[in-house]
């Protein structure tokens, strides 16, 4: 299994070319944010539509001068792959989907 972290450093131009190769083939997308509205999200979801069969997340999302403890982001990816309904993120923002494979990601949790 192949996993993947993609940093997006700028929003302007966005880079929609490289996303639609990068995110071709994958399953799953996550987008944690550091604001209320998920602005990447919306723009990851816009740029690769019609490119990928990805299931996006847009979350899990804080704020305010919050921090992002780690285990939010991997709440995610394991609601994501078993499906069950996520605790932190309203399921109005987890956008396209296919199934993802649980197995490749347990073996992916366990190695981080």
């Amino acid at each position: 299994m192949k996993v993947g972290l993609i940093k997006v450093r700028s929003l302007r131009p966005f880079p929609t070319k490289e996303l639609r190769q990068l995110c071709a083939k994958a399953k799953l997308i996550v987008v944690p944010e550091f604001n209320y509205v998920g602005w990447l999200a919306k723009e990851v979801a816009t740029a690769i539509y019609g490119f990928s069969n990805a299931k996006i997340i847009g979350g899990p999302r804080v704020y305010g001068g919050q921090s992002m403890p780690v285990e939010l982001i991997v709440d995610e990816v394991e609601s994501g792959v078993s499906g069950k309904k996520s605790t932190n993120v309203a399921m109005s923002q987890v956008m396209g989907g296919t199934t993802v494979n649980p197995e490749e990601v347990a073996q992916f949790m366990r190695s981080i």
